[in-house]
């Protein structure tokens, strides 16, 4: 289910659409690439951004008959969202090229945000046995991420890349890193409040640099 169209989609003339609405008690399943997605394209292409609500829903790929890099809830370049409640698992990426390394491999995610503008909120969702529970990339200072319970996810329960971000009272278990900041495009800082991490297998808490950039993480 998706809200708002691409720049590569031309209508009237015009590239790319923004739109507004809300999703709740919705069950998705069976896809291929994404569950629920808020997009609007870039300015000059538009300048509107879309505002979209995701709230408790249940959103898992389930089974399909070859390899596919699912993301569950995908808010994406001019739009914001507010992303509560929801239930997401088994967002596992398994195309050539995934793996645990998140400069030079994919992963899936159960919640992404990859907005240019500020405004999205991640709040009280259940993610598990996804590549990573909530994924904050080129979003700089975009989100508050608070209260969600990330459970069992493969690679890291939350990672900030390439732009600020903050999470707040999460509850983190099992997986790789409970929280990893990285930097391989522009220096990064996490700020990272109260959260409970416990049962990770490498680190509860990982800065990764690279190519000149610097990733810190600071833990209040």
């Amino acid at each position: 289910m998706q809200f708002g169209l691409y720049d590569r989609a031309i209508i009237d003339g015009q590239r790319g659409t923004s739109a507004s609405g809300r999703v709740t008690g919705v069950v998705v399943d069976g896809f291929l690439s994404s569950g629920l997605i808020a997009v609007a394209p870039y300015p000059p292409f538009g300048a509107t951004t879309s505002k979209v609500t995701f709230a408790n829903n249940v959103v898992t790929p389930g089974v399909v008959p070859y390899p596919t890099a699912p993301n569950g809830i995908w808010v994406r370049l001019n739009a914001t969202a507010q992303v509560t409640g929801n239930t997401v698992s088994g967002a596992v990426c398994e195309v050539p090229g995934c793996g645990p390394d998140p400069i030079l491999e994919f992963q899936s995610a159960g919640i992404i945000v990859e907005s240019s503008v500020p405004g999205s909120t991640v709040t009280d969702n259940n993610v598990s046995a996804s590549d990573i529970g909530v994924y904050d990339i080129f979003s700089p200072d975009c989100c508050k991420i608070s209260g969600n319970t990330l459970t069992d996810n493969r690679f890291f329960g939350i990672l900030i890349q390439d732009g600020n971000g903050e999470t707040r009272g999460n509850t983190i278990s099992g997986g790789q890193v409970g929280i990893g900041v990285v930097a391989d495009a522009v220096d990064t800082v996490g700020v990272l409040r109260g959260d409970s991490i416990t049962g990770t297998t490498v680190a509860p808490v990982r800065e990764i640099d690279c190519c000149g950039f610097t990733a810190t993480a600071i833990i209040k």
